[in-house]
């Protein structure tokens, strides 16, 4: 793991936006349930807890490494993905949030960089059978799956 500031500036980040939905998911739970246990019962809690925990372990110290730290960092990437899928899939349909939707910003430029990016040049992405590819994900290679346009 490096150690540049740029590094630990990201996780730090990850930290404090973790701690903030820790500290709203707290605050829910308690006004609807009067419950601490309740709290700590959320598989999004626990999962949430994970990567505050390895996120400030790397800001404390960038270079860990072992199998503990290992451990640790998978299962906080196994909860959080986990936990998105599930509201993905089985929670979204149910729930309207409101309210700003900037958080939107980051994936959409993303997606609209490497869409553009793999349309106009050819960064060619190594896949598992050898083949290059201007798309670093199979499922967003017009050029294998076909355009609508």
């Amino acid at each position: 793991m490096p150690s540049s500031g740029l590094t630990r500036s990201w996780y730090a980040t990850i930290a404090a936006l973790a701690m903030a939905a820790l500290v709203g998911q707290i605050a829910l739970v308690i006004e609807h349930y009067r419950s601490i246990v309740n709290f700590f019962s959320y598989f999004t809690v626990e999962s949430n807890i994970l990567v505050l925990a390895m996120s400030a372990l790397i800001v404390i110290i960038p270079a860990r490494n072992g199998r503990t730290w290992g451990l640790l960092r998978l299962a906080a990437l196994t909860g959080i993905t986990v936990t998105g899928v599930v509201y993905g899939t089985m929670i979204a349909p149910y729930v309207h949030p409101t309210g700003d939707l900037a958080f939107m910003a980051w994936p959409a430029t993303w997606l609209a960089y490497t869409m553009i990016r793999g349309g106009v040049s050819h960064p060619g992405y190594l896949r598992q059978d050898g083949t290059r590819s201007r798309y670093p994900y199979g499922f967003l290679d017009v050029e294998q799956l076909g355009s609508t346009t």
